[in-house]
């Protein structure tokens, strides 16, 4: 019995180290938008428990990242490889009709469909990259996390 449990774990710690390489290669990637320019510091406003935050973070850091540098409860539970949505956020409304963030990948939209909570303006932190665009956006943490990880 104990020989089965090690070697679950095992293969769990495997798929998570499999999953970081993952999300460090795909944070290499940038979007064609960003250029090769120097990067901007961008400030964003987490609601968490009606308490704000505001955080800065440079542009092509994504959402949850931002949350995990500045001790934001967004748990992100899959290593941001799009395999859950722990780390669902509702997205300030003016931004995310300016900035077209209702365009999003299939991948996203199955997620988000079994997040608790679901709003028009909901996105996951983990597929959102800051842009000097979203300078002073409101990002609020939903009270209710769906762990389907």
């Amino acid at each position: 019995y104990q020989r089965r449990v090690r070697g679950c774990v095992n293969r769990v710690n495997m798929l998570r180290t499999m999953a970081a390489r993952v999300a460090a290669r795909r944070s290499l990637l940038l979007p064609r938008w960003m250029g090769t320019g120097s990067k901007q510091q961008v400030t964003v406003e987490f609601v968490e428990d009606g308490e704000s935050k505001f955080c800065t973070a440079l542009e092509g850091t994504t959402l949850l990242e931002v949350a995990w540098d500045n001790d934001i409860e967004l748990e992100g539970a899959c290593d941001m490889t799009l395999c859950c949505s722990t780390c669902h956020v509702y997205i300030q409304e003016d931004y995310f009709d300016k900035l077209g963030m209702s365009e999003m990948e299939e991948e996203e939209e199955d997620m988000l469909e079994l997040a608790g909570g679901l709003k028009d303006n909901s996105r996951l932190g983990c597929q959102v990259l800051l842009t000097s665009a979203m300078e002073g956006m409101r990002v609020e943490v939903p009270d209710m996390v769906t762990n389907n990880f």
